[in-house]
């Protein structure tokens, strides 16, 4: 909060993204992707916090950020939750169906 705010009002846009790269440990394919971006689009991905925390993979994190901001959306936009799980269900349900329907090697389909 209030320590970010002090660090972005005395750095230049660029030194932030040269922390934000160097604080995530990115990769040199994501920096290049930051770079490539206008220059608020930049600062776009930075809002929702410099250091990018409760993820997996940084890289993975920064990369939706990048696709979301070139999308026109937030850099932390998500589909809704419950779009996800109907999707899901859909999913197994047609395998589970699919391995119904299948007979199995060997059997004789007249008895």
């Amino acid at each position: 909060g209030v320590v970010m705010s002090r660090i972005k009002t005395g750095l230049s846009p660029e030194e932030l993204i040269a922390i934000f790269v160097d604080i995530n440990s990115l990769d040199k394919v994501i920096e290049a992707k930051l770079w490539e971006l206008t220059p608020d689009q930049r600062m776009e991905v930075l809002a929702p916090g410099i250091y990018v925390q409760n993820v997996t993979n940084t890289c993975t994190a920064v990369r939706s950020r990048i696709v979301n901001v070139l999308q026109g959306k937030s850099a932390m936009n998500r589909p809704p939750l419950l779009q996800l799980r109907d999707d899901a269900d859909n999913r197994d349900r047609s395998r589970s169906h699919g391995n119904r329907r299948r007979p199995l090697r060997g059997s004789d389909s007249s008895r």
